[in-house]
């Protein structure tokens, strides 16, 4: 790493530059309250090595320590998507709910990993938990919406996901609004799929496709 600074201004932020294949990259990060700068620092060096088991264990010390991660679950959760099976990865996100009962963020990680395990009423289940904590929550409202869209009821799906657009819109997340819009206009050119006719198999494929770009959305 070239240099690296800390600036808070209400924000925790971790900023750096550094070079790679002779190219002269900066690096930012924000880090929620009760995490270190020693620690964002740490972090930062594992993320751009690109060293996901470093990041995992990293995070699972924190949670250790009793401190909460915040947004960070976010982070985390992505780290496990690349190096943890399934089963590992909701027993940490189990644990983790256990110790920040208030973060939505873990709802809405289990419920997107109870999805990619063709476990749609799980899913359901937590992102309900997740908006009963914070109603407010456009990225619930989009997750519950692209796994009732899944399940075939169209209706419920547009209603959420003109939940999420709304939010979205109201707090000037504009990638994610647009992600979204993108969505219900799809859904409306499909000749007003009927509530009880299913998805089918290239459809849901392509839902999936999209499922996955919204959760990468998120971790940028």
């Amino acid at each position: 790493m070239l240099s690296a600074c800390k600036n808070s201004d209400n924000i925790n932020i971790y900023e750096t530059r550094y070079e790679q294949d002779g190219i002269e990259y900066e690096y930012h990060l924000e880090y929620p309250d009760g995490i270190n700068y020693a620690t964002a620092e740490r972090y930062a060096a594992f993320d751009i090595a690109d060293d996901k088991l470093s990041i995992v264990a990293l995070m699972d010390s924190l949670i250790d320590a009793d401190i909460h991660i915040g947004a960070w679950c976010s982070l985390y959760y992505s780290a496990m998507k690349e190096t943890l099976p399934p089963d590992s990865i909701l027993q940490r996100l189990q644990r983790q709910q256990n110790h920040e009962p208030s973060n939505t963020y873990v709802y809405w990680a289990m419920g997107n990993t109870y999805t990619n395990l063709d476990e749609p009423q799980k899913a359901i289940e937590y992102f309900h938990k997740g908006l009963d904590i914070a109603s407010d929550c456009s990225y619930l409202w989009h997750s519950l919406g692209m796994v009732t869209l899944q399940q075939g009821d169209t209706v419920s799906a547009i209603n959420c996901l003109t939940k999420a657009l709304e939010l979205a819109q109201e707090h000037n997340i504009e990638s994610r609004a647009e992600l979204i819009q993108q969505m219900l206009d799809s859904i409306e050119s499909k000749d007003q799929l009927r509530v009880t006719e299913p998805i089918s198999e290239t459809a849901n494929t392509t839902w999936r496709r999209r499922w996955k770009r919204f959760c990468s959305s998120l971790l940028t």
